[in-house]
């Protein structure tokens, strides 16, 4: 048995060895120019869309994606590609799909030195769209604020980021496994953001609810007008609200601390933290419930509240008020400390 292992890991070597030995010949053979090993040369291609359509779906692996407002009138697409790597363009049942097509030999699908940046720009003039459905698996996706308008938005990427500029009239759906995301000055009436590793981060967004989740990551939130209810879901990651006012607010998470700077609920504040301080900044809402284990929950309210804390082994110092909403607050190893605005 420690025969065939050994000769096992002797095949092993020797096989990397000569792996080794073929690189550095080709190499050699190259002058060790890397940009030889490309393929295919890079070309722009640029096609105006004459026909109407009322959605636009794009898919793709690679390639970047840019949605930018048309300077003049007509909708016009302009894609970097290559021989064997190209897309197609059709509208089909009042949807214009742009489809990457990969002709490429297994073979030619090895490559740890391809420089270039392949990229999809759209350009829309100012119309009404149903939906924008972007897909992609590596590339980023921007999505810029013109005259059109959208009804819906849905980016879905893996490990690019997704930047959205863009508002919609019905809803905005995020999704993205290690990008980060940010959005600014966007509204629509439901907006649902996810990513497993990344940031999210908006900035002067109205909508009636707002949804995000976040597995490792930070989330921030400027300038927010909810109508309804926001919803933060995190595994590890800190939290930094300012300037959002919302009917309710629903914070969950393991790891990491929250801060609320002038953060406003007609409603309720519920927040739960594992390992994680609750700071607020004067901010209330009219009824506060916070569970935190190891937190420390501390900072300034607004108005008069019942208080009710416990903690185990921490500090509870709260104002002597016996009016106003009822504020809950309950930590094992961490310290109450509040107060109201003067």
């Amino acid at each position: 048995m420690r025969r065939k292992t050994r000769l096992a890991l002797l095949v092993a070597g020797g096989l990397c060895l000569l792996g080794a030995l073929v690189f550095i010949a080709t190499m050699s053979l190259c002058h060790w120019d890397f940009t030889l090993l490309e393929w295919e040369e890079e070309q722009m291609k640029q096609k105006i869309i004459e026909q109407s359509f009322e959605s636009i779906l794009i898919t793709d692996d690679t390639t970047d994606i840019r949605i930018l407002p048309s300077s003049d009138g007509r909708v016009s697409l302009q894609t970097y590609e290559k021989k064997n790597i190209t897309h197609t363009v059709a509208v089909e049942d009042g949807t214009l799909k742009i489809e990457l097509v990969d002709h490429r030999k297994w073979y030619q699908r090895i490559s740890f030195f391809n420089f270039s940046k392949q990229e999809i720009l759209l350009y829309l003039p100012k119309e009404n769209y149903k939906s924008l459905v972007a897909q992609t698996n590596t590339g980023d996706v921007g999505i810029a604020c013109g005259e059109f308008t959208l009804e819906r938005i849905e980016v879905t990427t893996d490990t690019g980021d997704v930047r959205c500029f863009s508002p919609a009239t019905q809803d905005i759906c995020i999704k993205t496994d290690t990008g980060d995301v940010e959005c600014f000055t966007l509204s629509a009436q439901d907006i649902s953001v996810t990513t497993d590793t990344g940031d999210i981060d908006l900035f002067e967004v109205n909508a009636n609810s707002l949804t995000l989740s976040v597995r490792t990551g930070d989330i921030e939130l400027k300038e927010i007008e909810c109508e309804g209810k926001i919803q933060l879901q995190l595994t590890t990651g800190d939290t930094d609200l300012s300037r959002v006012r919302c009917a309710s607010l629903l914070s969950k998470g393991n790891t990491g601390d929250i801060e609320l700077s002038d953060v406003i609920a007609s409603g309720t504040f519920h927040i739960e933290r594992s390992t994680g301080d609750v700071t607020f900044h004067s901010s209330d809402a009219s009824e506060i419930y916070v569970t935190t284990d190891t937190g420390d929950v501390k900072g300034t309210l607004l108005t008069e509240k019942i208080f009710l804390t416990k903690t185990d082994t921490g500090n509870i110092r709260v104002p002597d008020t016996v009016s106003g909403g009822r504020c809950q607050i309950q930590t094992d190893t961490g310290d109450i400390i509040l107060s109201l605005k003067v």
